[in-house]
């Protein structure tokens, strides 16, 4: 079996970062931080996108929380939203804004420039901070029950102040140490540091493919550029199964503690297993690379001999496929090296499994899941697989943007 690998450029380095920090943002490395004044749209054109808040206000105590017993209206809407200072902006719409409030962390946005029955976008960036942020909405006195006002707040954006950064001496120090190991035989460097929703650091080094198959530098190899596609390898267990199994449980269509054979049935032990262990395996065993399972049983090479993995040996692998459809008959058929939860090793085979289980339970390729309901909906355009279905040019790749 063909491994399937990500390939990115810079830019998804900077929404990684953020990402280790539990933030969806959308990664914009050439955006400029500009004023964003009020700009009023008719209602059929509601402003369409992915949004933090996407709410109408005000709301009944039990939609908000079923636990009360009571259907008066909330006096205060209180929701928190991620956010970095000095940018930032909210749509609202409402058919009585004079029977409301709006504030940013404990500060009132005037809501005088909201029409009836318009959404309207108005500046947020004097009140956001880094990090957590509070949006409440309060109802006026003599609000009625037909009064509503509808919130879109956007997700934040990176914002390139790479300029502002240029003669910062770590960086300059950064730039030689890279430039010197570049010289003594490094192929390539990309980077891109970020700090609070600014990009200030974003550097290209080497060549691409700066090497031929003997070992022999190429000198004449385009230079690599902050555009440059690079294959993520086994990253792409991290941004890619990993969030798709973390969106699977956050819509709690998933279950970490779940047995594998409760999603597979087929996935048990047999009576000739010497270890045994596949029966009572769960998700998150799989997760901790706890599962039992060997880290490469190269199910694409008929050559491996498991018995001995320095000889190579014709027709030697039990478990070698190239057909996508056997993956799990041969991962089941996999002997496990030790019993499950009792030692931790890295395997392919875990991760291999949970995109198995991924496909199982949304009824799409794993590829095609994540691009479509992770990586487009961020605007993540550059990180895709199968780059050379998708106009990525070989070798050279600079992307066309």
């Amino acid at each position: 079996m063909n491994r399937k690998h990500l390939a990115t450029k810079s830019c998804t380095a900077a929404l990684s970062l953020l990402m280790l920090a539990s933030t969806s943002v959308v990664c914009i490395p050439n955006s400029i931080n500009q004023p964003v004044f009020a700009a009023t749209i008719k209602r059929s054109q509601e402003p369409a996108g992915q949004y933090q808040i996407n709410e109408s206000f005000p709301i009944d105590e039990k939609d908000d929380n079923p636990r009360f017993d009571t259907w008066s209206l909330l006096d205060n809407i209180n929701r928190k939203f991620y956010g970095f200072k000095g940018q930032g902006s909210v749509w609202v719409h409402s058919n009585n804004p004079k029977k409301f409030s709006l504030y940013i962390n404990g500060r009132n946005i005037k809501l005088t420039k909201v029409g009836r029955n318009k959404w309207v976008k108005l500046d947020i960036s004097k009140y956001t901070k880094n990090g957590n942020n509070a949006l409440q909405i309060s109802p006026q006195k003599g609000i009625s029950a037909s009064d509503k006002i509808d919130v879109k707040l956007p997700y934040p954006v990176l914002i390139d102040n790479t300029k502002k950064y240029r003669d910062n001496d770590t960086f300059k120090a950064m730039d030689k140490l890279i430039k010197a190991e570049i010289k003594n035989g490094y192929p390539s460097v990309q980077i891109v540091v970020i700090h609070n929703g600014q990009i200030i650091k974003r550097s290209a080094y080497g060549r691409v493919n700066a090497y031929t198959q003997d070992g022999k530098r190429i000198k004449s190899a385009p230079k690599v550029t902050n555009t440059t596609l690079y294959d993520l390898a086994s990253n792409t267990k991290m941004w890619a199964t990993n969030m798709a199994i973390q969106k699977l449980v956050s819509e709690k269509k998933l279950n970490i503690d779940a047995k594998v054979n409760t999603i597979f049935p087929t996935f048990k032990d047999k009576a000739s297993d010497k270890i045994k262990g596949k029966t009572d395996l769960t998700i998150r065993d799989i997760l901790m690379h706890q599962a039992g399972f060997p880290a490469d049983p190269q199910y694409h090479n008929n050559n491996y001999d498991p018995n001995n993995s320095n000889k190579r040996k014709k027709d030697a692998n039990p478990v070698y496929t190239q057909d996508r459809n056997n993956i799990l008959e041969k991962i089941i058929a996999t002997p496990l090296q030790y019993k499950p939860g009792t030692k931790t090793i890295y395997s392919d085979v875990d991760y291999m499994l949970l995109g198995l289980i991924i496909e199982k339970i949304t009824g799409e390729r794993e590829d095609q899941y994540v691009e479509n309901h992770i990586y487009k909906p961020l605007g993540l355009t550059h990180l895709m697989y199968k780059p050379l279905e998708k106009e990525i040019a070989k070798n050279i790749s600079p992307l066309q943007n």
